[in-house]
Protein backbone atom coordinates (compact mmCIF):
# COMPACT_ATOMS: atom_id res chain seq x y z
CA UNK A 1 0.00 0.00 0.00
CA UNK A 2 0.99 3.65 -0.55
CA UNK A 3 1.28 5.02 2.62
CA UNK A 4 1.48 8.86 3.16
CA UNK A 5 0.14 9.09 6.88
CA UNK A 6 2.12 10.31 9.63
CA UNK A 7 1.96 9.08 13.41
CA UNK A 8 3.41 11.36 16.48
CA UNK A 9 6.11 9.79 18.98
CA UNK A 10 3.75 8.79 21.34
CA UNK A 11 1.61 7.14 18.98
CA UNK A 12 4.12 5.20 18.01
CA UNK A 13 5.32 4.69 22.28
CA UNK A 14 1.74 3.68 22.55
CA UNK A 15 1.44 0.89 19.62
CA UNK A 16 4.91 -0.27 20.82
CA UNK A 17 2.93 -0.82 24.34
CA UNK A 18 0.27 -2.45 23.21
CA UNK A 19 1.85 -4.90 20.81
CA UNK A 20 3.71 -6.58 23.75
CA UNK A 21 1.80 -6.27 27.15
CA UNK A 22 -1.85 -7.28 26.69
CA UNK A 23 -0.80 -10.75 25.05
CA UNK A 24 1.98 -10.84 27.11
CA UNK A 25 0.48 -11.14 30.71
CA UNK A 26 -1.53 -14.07 29.69
CA UNK A 27 0.62 -16.67 30.75
CA UNK A 28 3.61 -14.60 31.56
CA UNK A 29 2.98 -15.49 34.79
CA UNK A 30 2.67 -19.40 34.64
CA UNK A 31 5.96 -19.43 32.24
CA UNK A 32 8.28 -17.43 34.35
CA UNK A 33 7.28 -19.93 37.56
CA UNK A 34 8.44 -22.61 36.03
CA UNK A 35 12.10 -21.71 36.30
CA UNK A 36 11.74 -18.63 38.90
CA UNK A 37 9.47 -20.03 40.89
CA UNK A 38 8.35 -16.95 43.55
CA UNK A 39 11.11 -15.08 41.46
CA UNK A 40 8.63 -15.00 38.65
CA UNK A 41 8.34 -11.24 39.50
CA UNK A 42 12.05 -10.36 38.91
CA UNK A 43 12.20 -12.31 35.40
CA UNK A 44 10.26 -8.89 33.65
CA UNK A 45 13.20 -6.97 35.05
CA UNK A 46 15.74 -8.93 32.70
CA UNK A 47 14.78 -6.95 29.42
CA UNK A 48 18.69 -7.45 27.38
CA UNK A 49 16.95 -8.04 24.44
CA UNK A 50 14.17 -5.32 24.09
CA UNK A 51 17.07 -2.66 24.92
CA UNK A 52 18.86 -4.18 22.22
CA UNK A 53 16.05 -3.92 19.37
CA UNK A 54 15.63 -0.39 20.06
CA UNK A 55 19.15 0.64 19.87
CA UNK A 56 19.39 -1.19 16.54
CA UNK A 57 16.47 0.10 15.01
CA UNK A 58 17.68 3.65 16.12
CA UNK A 59 20.75 2.81 14.71
CA UNK A 60 19.70 1.48 11.28
CA UNK A 61 17.17 4.69 10.68
CA UNK A 62 20.16 6.65 11.45
CA UNK A 63 22.23 5.61 9.06
CA UNK A 64 19.61 4.85 6.38
CA UNK A 65 16.91 7.28 6.82
CA UNK A 66 13.14 6.17 5.40
CA UNK A 67 14.25 2.91 5.25
CA UNK A 68 13.22 -0.17 7.29
CA UNK A 69 14.77 -2.93 8.56
CA UNK A 70 13.82 -4.89 5.40
CA UNK A 71 15.15 -1.91 2.96
CA UNK A 72 18.35 -1.26 5.27
CA UNK A 73 19.43 -5.18 4.75
CA UNK A 74 19.66 -4.50 0.85
CA UNK A 75 21.84 -1.74 1.30
CA UNK A 76 24.22 -3.23 4.00
CA UNK A 77 24.77 -6.71 2.31
CA UNK A 78 23.46 -6.29 -0.84
CA UNK A 79 20.28 -6.77 -2.91
CA UNK A 80 20.10 -10.79 -2.86
CA UNK A 81 21.82 -11.53 0.17
CA UNK A 82 19.20 -8.54 1.72
CA UNK A 83 16.11 -9.44 0.07
CA UNK A 84 16.60 -13.10 1.26
CA UNK A 85 17.04 -11.37 5.15
CA UNK A 86 14.13 -9.40 4.60
CA UNK A 87 12.17 -12.24 3.36
CA UNK A 88 13.09 -14.14 6.96
CA UNK A 89 12.23 -11.11 8.39
CA UNK A 90 8.94 -10.90 6.80
CA UNK A 91 8.08 -14.58 7.57
CA UNK A 92 9.08 -14.55 11.37
CA UNK A 93 6.45 -12.13 11.39
CA UNK A 94 4.07 -14.50 9.77
CA UNK A 95 4.83 -16.96 11.90
CA UNK A 96 4.22 -14.83 15.07
CA UNK A 97 0.99 -13.65 14.11
CA UNK A 98 -0.09 -16.99 12.98
CA UNK A 99 1.13 -18.18 17.05
CA UNK A 100 -0.68 -15.22 18.06
CA UNK A 101 -3.96 -15.73 16.56
CA UNK A 102 -3.73 -19.73 17.02
CA UNK A 103 -3.31 -18.62 20.75
CA UNK A 104 -5.99 -15.50 20.80
CA UNK A 105 -8.11 -18.79 19.17
CA UNK A 106 -7.64 -21.44 21.65
CA UNK A 107 -8.06 -18.90 24.68
CA UNK A 108 -11.36 -17.74 23.89
CA UNK A 109 -12.68 -21.08 22.14
CA UNK A 110 -11.07 -22.68 25.67
CA UNK A 111 -12.47 -20.38 27.95
CA UNK A 112 -15.47 -18.99 26.68
CA UNK A 113 -16.95 -20.14 23.18
CA UNK A 114 -16.11 -23.95 23.41
CA UNK A 115 -18.76 -25.43 20.89
CA UNK A 116 -17.69 -22.58 18.40
CA UNK A 117 -15.38 -24.15 15.59
CA UNK A 118 -11.60 -22.37 15.86
CA UNK A 119 -11.52 -21.59 12.40
CA UNK A 120 -14.40 -19.12 13.36
CA UNK A 121 -13.24 -17.45 16.10
CA UNK A 122 -9.65 -17.14 14.60
CA UNK A 123 -10.93 -16.16 10.98
CA UNK A 124 -13.42 -13.53 12.28
CA UNK A 125 -10.00 -12.66 14.20
CA UNK A 126 -8.08 -12.29 11.14
CA UNK A 127 -10.91 -10.74 9.06
CA UNK A 128 -10.99 -7.54 10.95
CA UNK A 129 -7.50 -7.12 11.44
CA UNK A 130 -6.62 -7.48 7.79
CA UNK A 131 -9.52 -4.74 6.98
CA UNK A 132 -8.36 -2.60 9.30
CA UNK A 133 -4.83 -2.52 8.16
CA UNK A 134 -6.17 -1.10 5.05
CA UNK A 135 -6.82 2.26 6.91
CA UNK A 136 -2.75 2.79 6.91
CA UNK A 137 0.16 3.74 9.97
CA UNK A 138 -1.74 7.18 10.89
CA UNK A 139 -5.24 5.36 11.69
CA UNK A 140 -3.43 3.14 13.58
CA UNK A 141 -1.63 5.46 15.88
CA UNK A 142 -4.59 7.21 16.43
CA UNK A 143 -6.73 3.89 17.29
CA UNK A 144 -3.39 3.14 19.66
CA UNK A 145 -4.26 6.40 21.53
CA UNK A 146 -7.55 5.45 21.66
CA UNK A 147 -7.56 1.98 22.98
CA UNK A 148 -4.34 2.36 25.31
CA UNK A 149 -6.83 3.79 28.24
CA UNK A 150 -9.37 1.65 27.69
CA UNK A 151 -6.49 -1.02 28.42
CA UNK A 152 -5.32 0.46 31.40
CA UNK A 153 -8.72 0.96 33.16
CA UNK A 154 -9.03 -3.11 32.31
CA UNK A 155 -6.11 -4.18 33.59
CA UNK A 156 -6.49 -2.18 36.95
CA UNK A 157 -9.96 -3.43 37.54
CA UNK A 158 -8.48 -7.30 36.98
CA UNK A 159 -5.45 -6.04 39.94
CA UNK A 160 -6.37 -3.78 42.39
CA UNK A 161 -9.65 -5.79 44.02
CA UNK A 162 -7.69 -8.39 45.11
CA UNK A 163 -5.24 -6.22 46.92
CA UNK A 164 -7.07 -7.11 49.84
CA UNK A 165 -6.84 -10.99 49.58
CA UNK A 166 -2.73 -11.16 48.47
CA UNK A 167 -0.70 -12.72 50.98
CA UNK A 168 3.39 -11.17 50.74
CA UNK A 169 4.77 -14.20 52.26
CA UNK A 170 4.59 -15.67 49.33
CA UNK A 171 6.90 -14.20 47.91
CA UNK A 172 9.60 -15.33 50.30
CA UNK A 173 12.34 -16.28 50.22
CA UNK A 174 13.80 -13.89 47.49
CA UNK A 175 16.67 -14.97 45.70
CA UNK A 176 16.85 -18.31 47.58
CA UNK A 177 19.02 -19.91 44.61
CA UNK A 178 20.56 -16.67 42.97
CA UNK A 179 19.69 -14.34 40.33
CA UNK A 180 20.06 -17.61 37.86
CA UNK A 181 16.35 -18.63 38.19
CA UNK A 182 14.93 -15.49 37.42
CA UNK A 183 16.94 -14.81 34.73
CA UNK A 184 15.99 -18.36 33.35
CA UNK A 185 12.69 -16.64 33.84
CA UNK A 186 13.22 -14.45 31.63
CA UNK A 187 14.18 -16.47 28.56
CA UNK A 188 11.04 -16.41 26.60
CA UNK A 189 9.88 -13.13 27.32
CA UNK A 190 13.09 -12.12 25.28
CA UNK A 191 11.17 -13.15 22.25
CA UNK A 192 8.69 -11.07 23.13
CA UNK A 193 10.94 -7.87 24.15
CA UNK A 194 13.00 -8.40 20.92
CA UNK A 195 9.69 -7.30 19.05
CA UNK A 196 10.55 -3.76 19.77
CA UNK A 197 12.91 -4.30 16.53
CA UNK A 198 9.63 -3.41 14.53
CA UNK A 199 10.27 -0.08 15.57
CA UNK A 200 11.94 0.30 12.22
CA UNK A 201 9.07 0.25 10.31
CA UNK A 202 7.48 3.13 11.77
CA UNK A 203 10.07 5.19 12.64
CA UNK A 204 9.88 6.58 8.82
CA UNK A 205 6.98 7.89 9.75
CA UNK A 206 7.25 9.46 12.91
CA UNK A 207 7.01 13.62 12.22
CA UNK A 208 8.74 14.38 15.52
CA UNK A 209 11.67 11.79 15.34
CA UNK A 210 13.74 13.78 18.21
CA UNK A 211 11.05 12.16 20.49
CA UNK A 212 10.43 9.13 19.60
CA UNK A 213 13.60 7.14 21.38
CA UNK A 214 12.12 8.68 24.50
CA UNK A 215 8.78 7.38 24.01
CA UNK A 216 9.83 4.09 22.84
CA UNK A 217 12.15 3.75 25.92
CA UNK A 218 9.42 4.73 28.24
CA UNK A 219 6.98 1.90 26.24
CA UNK A 220 9.82 -0.44 27.25
CA UNK A 221 9.43 -0.05 30.38
CA UNK A 222 5.83 0.52 30.96
CA UNK A 223 6.11 -3.13 29.38
CA UNK A 224 8.26 -4.29 32.10
CA UNK A 225 6.10 -2.60 35.24
CA UNK A 226 3.21 -4.04 33.85
CA UNK A 227 4.62 -7.74 33.43
CA UNK A 228 5.73 -7.02 36.77
CA UNK A 229 2.42 -6.08 38.25
CA UNK A 230 1.13 -8.98 36.79
CA UNK A 231 3.32 -11.89 37.49
CA UNK A 232 3.75 -10.21 41.13
CA UNK A 233 -0.29 -10.19 41.86
CA UNK A 234 -0.46 -13.70 40.37
CA UNK A 235 1.97 -15.07 42.86
CA UNK A 236 0.44 -13.27 45.90
CA UNK A 237 -2.89 -14.70 45.28
CA UNK A 238 -2.28 -18.14 44.02
CA UNK A 239 1.36 -18.70 45.52
CA UNK A 240 2.86 -22.20 44.39
CA UNK A 241 -0.50 -23.23 42.67
CA UNK A 242 0.53 -20.45 39.84
CA UNK A 243 1.87 -22.86 37.54
CA UNK A 244 -0.28 -25.35 37.51
CA UNK A 245 -2.54 -22.82 35.36
CA UNK A 246 -2.30 -22.24 31.96
CA UNK A 247 -3.64 -18.32 32.16
CA UNK A 248 -3.19 -17.79 35.36
CA UNK A 249 -4.06 -14.13 35.42
CA UNK A 250 -7.34 -15.39 33.97
CA UNK A 251 -8.22 -17.07 37.44
CA UNK A 252 -7.31 -14.19 39.31
CA UNK A 253 -10.35 -12.41 37.56
CA UNK A 254 -12.83 -15.10 38.19
CA UNK A 255 -11.57 -14.84 42.07
CA UNK A 256 -12.92 -11.64 42.17
CA UNK A 257 -15.99 -10.78 44.03
CA UNK A 258 -17.03 -7.33 45.21
CA UNK A 259 -20.04 -6.77 47.75
CA UNK A 260 -21.61 -9.66 46.09
CA UNK A 261 -22.59 -8.82 42.82
CA UNK A 262 -20.08 -7.41 41.14
CA UNK A 263 -18.19 -10.77 40.43
CA UNK A 264 -17.37 -12.95 37.34
CA UNK A 265 -14.67 -10.12 35.93
CA UNK A 266 -12.95 -12.66 33.88
CA UNK A 267 -15.14 -10.74 30.80
CA UNK A 268 -12.86 -7.88 31.55
CA UNK A 269 -9.71 -10.05 31.01
CA UNK A 270 -10.99 -11.31 28.14
CA UNK A 271 -11.31 -7.82 27.07
CA UNK A 272 -8.14 -7.10 27.54
CA UNK A 273 -6.75 -10.52 25.88
CA UNK A 274 -9.03 -9.43 23.24
CA UNK A 275 -8.08 -5.87 22.77
CA UNK A 276 -4.42 -7.19 22.56
CA UNK A 277 -4.85 -9.44 19.96
CA UNK A 278 -6.66 -7.45 17.38
CA UNK A 279 -3.84 -4.67 18.10
CA UNK A 280 -0.95 -7.03 17.45
CA UNK A 281 -2.18 -9.34 14.63
CA UNK A 282 -3.22 -5.45 13.20
CA UNK A 283 0.16 -3.67 13.63
CA UNK A 284 2.23 -6.58 12.22
CA UNK A 285 -0.17 -6.83 8.90
CA UNK A 286 0.23 -2.70 8.69
CA UNK A 287 4.04 -3.77 9.32
CA UNK A 288 4.19 -6.16 7.12
CA UNK A 289 2.60 -3.49 4.38
CA UNK A 290 4.42 -0.69 5.23
CA UNK A 291 7.48 0.60 2.53
CA UNK A 292 9.84 2.99 2.60
CA UNK A 293 9.10 6.69 2.75
CA UNK A 294 11.59 6.96 -0.18
CA UNK A 295 11.28 3.32 -1.80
Amino acid sequence: MIEKGKISALQLGMMMYLVIAPTAILNSPSISFRYAKQDLWISPIWSLSGWMAIYLAFKLHDMYPGHNIVQASERIIGRWPGKAVGFLILFIYLYINSGTTRLYGEFVSEAFLPETPLIVVTGTMVLVCALASRGGVEITGRFAQLILPVFIVLFLSNALPIIPDLKPMNIFPVMPEGIMPSIAGSIVLQSWYCQFITVSFLLPFVSDREKAAKSVSIALIAVIVTLVVANLVTLLLLGEITGHFTYPFLILARYISLVEFFSHLESLYTAIWVFGAFMKIYLFFTYSCLPPLNG
